[in-house]
């Protein structure tokens, strides 16, 4: 169990490190690998519109790690995501600069983002189903929290990075070559997961599917045909949770502290590893509740509190300079944000039958997130751009935690407890 846990929790976050590290770097990335431009938020539009690409890849991944994860094994399928982020970040941080190579530094962004989307498309399900299926009905949410945890732990270490970084080299022997370090550290990172991997056990889940003789062909089909309902539910759940994670993770860090309130890079860093910190511990703790108290209150009360509070939150930053109080008002938005997630994340792929849960869960799931959370970031950004108002930048943020809330509270069951063995009848 240890070694289950630890194989897939160091997975996921080298997979969030290195997907999102690239969008803490985005104002830095704008100016060097863009054409030139005299507007420093064209420059970060241009970024953050490429950091976008790798959630429309996303539901790419989903699709085939789906397949792979349901027909070949979790274990498969395990490996071959990390393997994909390896690649990608090393070819990131090795990337040419539009001095040098001219539009082509902006094709090879493209490219190895695109490689990057498709790799945590896969990775974001099937670490979540293998970490599920090998753990014990009683301590399900607990121990899948650990693997969760990667999306406030990759963060941590990918503004930790950037602020040592940034202490030690300089702000400007960061932008002109230090930002490239953290996707150097993402690749050592990735080689020690793939060694972890490696010794892991397939999941006991899927052997008995296997030696059953319950293995779907065709499990994307199969999916699509008999769980519709269900992955029309993960889709809706998980599109509305990138656009509330994002904007608390993301847009706060990119648009808010560094280019509305100027803060430095150094105390954005500091002050959003501190935050992702806490936010680790803080979703251990709610795994072990999850457990006690089931999972669907969790859900409607994260998506309610995130609806009701962002916007007065976030008007703060064009109120203060205060680091302390603006800290304040962007940890609580992203707290509730990483809480939200960890609890759809773990019941929704409880929901979904074990022969076909890879496909059924990562499928929509990426779809959601890619096509309706991943361009946040611009998105935000871009009306901030030509309102120049948070309040209309982040309203449809707050009306679609609402309705996530309103799905969570009217259609969705309490999946604690539930029989995961199951399988669907072909």
């Amino acid at each position: 169990m240890g070694l289950a846990i630890g194989a897939s929790m160091i997975g996921m976050i080298i997979e969030v490190y290195d997907f999102l590290v690239y969008g803490y770097v985005a104002g830095i990335i704008g100016n060097l690998l863009f054409p030139p431009t005299a507007n420093p938020l064209t420059s970060l539009l241009l970024a953050l519109l490429v950091f976008g690409v790798g959630f429309f890849f996303r539901p790419l991944g989903g699709f085939i790690f789906g397949h792979i994860g349901d027909k070949f094994g979790r274990k498969s399928a395990f490996i071959i995501t990390l393997l994909l982020m390896g690649i990608a970040s090393l070819g990131m941080g090795l990337l040419p600069t539009y001095v040098e190579v001219g539009i082509l530094a902006t094709i090879l962004l493209v490219l190895f983002r695109i490689l990057q989307g498709i790799s945590v498309g896969g990775e974001a399900g099937t670490a979540i189903v293998f970490i599920q299926e090998h753990s014990p009905s009683e301590r399900r949410a607990f121990y899948t929290s650990f693997v969760n945890s990667g999306w406030a732990i990759g963060p941590f270490l990918a503004v930790l990075t950037l602020y040592i970084n940034t202490v030690i080299l300089g702000p400007a022997a960061v932008k002109a070559w230090g930002w490239r370090v953290p996707f150097f550290i993402g690749v050592g990172l990735a080689v020690i997961g793939i060694i972890m991997r490696l010794f892991v056990l397939e999941t006991p889940i899927f052997t008995q599917i296997k030696s059953r003789g319950e293995v779907v062909k065709n499990p994307i089909v199969i999916s699509f045909r008999k769980v519709w309902k269900q992955m029309l539910i993960v889709f809706v759940l998980y599109g509305v949770q990138g656009i509330v994670y994002y904007t608390a993770s993301i847009t706060t860090f990119t648009t808010l502290w560094l280019t509305v309130s100027n803060i430095p890079l150094a105390t954005t860093a500091i002050a959003f590893a501190i935050m992702n910190l806490v936010g680790m511990v803080a979703m251990w703790i709610a795994g072990y509740a999850m457990d006690k108290y089931g999972r669907r209150p969790f859900i409607i009360g994260g998506y309610l509190f995130f609806a009701i509070s962002i916007i007065p939150l976030y008007s703060l930053f064009f109120v203060t300079k205060n680091v302390f109080i603006l800290a304040v008002a962007t940890a609580l938005p992203l707290l509730t944000s990483l809480i939200t997630y960890m609890s759809i994340a773990i019941s929704l792929a409880e929901w979904i039958p074990s022969n076909v849960r890879v496909a059924g869960y990562s499928i929509p799931n990426q779809l959601g997130v890619g096509f309706l959370g991943g361009f946040t970031p611009f998105i935000t950004a871009l009306i901030l751009a030509i309102t120049g108002s948070i309040l209309w930048a982040i309203s449809y943020v707050s009306i679609a935690a609402l309705i996530a809330s309103l799905i969570g509270l009217l259609l969705y069951p309490e999946t604690k407890g539930i029989d995961i063995t199951k399988t669907l009848k072909i």
